[in-house]
């Protein structure tokens, strides 16, 4: 007795996953936007060659050598502050020429979470506008009163700006080294700019 050979079944995934495209035709791009895509692939190969032969023209490289104690004092800041060797020495020299200081990871800290909080103020403010301006078009009036909740809340919502903006300059002030004779910090940091 003959055993007759059984069909196959797909035995792999890669097999099953294929698309069934037997019933599409396919058509190839008209010739002109078969050129037009053959201009746009040279004109990319022209930008990218002009861009790394002028590369060397605009770009120039500093070296330096320190010694082994340096190095490790300027590893040691740079950790501190959160950022490279080259990273903190570049940034040194920047604040260096332009006669600031140069902010501490902690400034930055504050910073950024001050940031946080001013988007977060930004959106309550916006939803609160928009309500405002919402009631206004359903009461048939130009603008919307201002002893209402909303007018409430926008006055609160600045109040709470007002006073993060002084919370930062404060935890500033606080985080900042004091000024020394040999700081360029400039004496517009040391006052408040405005009565917190």
């Amino acid at each position: 007795m003959e055993k007759t050979p059984r069909p196959r079944k797909p035995s792999s995934l890669k097999d099953a996953s294929l698309p069934n495209v037997s019933g599409r035709r396919l058509f190839a791009a008209s010739p002109e936007q078969q050129s037009a895509e053959r201009e746009d692939a040279v004109k990319l190969t022209q930008y990218r060659r002009d861009y790394w032969q002028n590369y060397k023209r605009h770009i120039k490289r500093v070296f330096g050598t320190i010694d082994p104690r340096d190095y490790a004092q300027w590893e040691t800041l740079a950790a501190e502050q959160g950022r490279t060797v080259w990273g903190h020495i570049y940034a040194c020299a920047c604040a260096y020429l332009s006669g600031r200081q140069l902010a501490s990871a902690d400034v930055l800290t504050v910073q950024t979470e001050l940031v946080a909080e001013l988007r977060r103020i930004g959106n309550n403010l916006n939803q609160a506008v928009r309500l405002g301006h919402i009631k206004a078009h359903r009461d048939g009036t130009l603008y919307a009163n201002s002893d209402d909740a909303i007018g409430q809340s926008l006055l609160s919502t600045f109040e709470r700006l007002e006073h993060r903006l002084c919370q930062f300059e404060t935890d500033v002030k606080t985080l900042t080294p004091s000024h020394s004779p040999h700081s360029s910090r400039p004496e517009s940091l040391s006052k408040p700019s405005h009565d917190c």
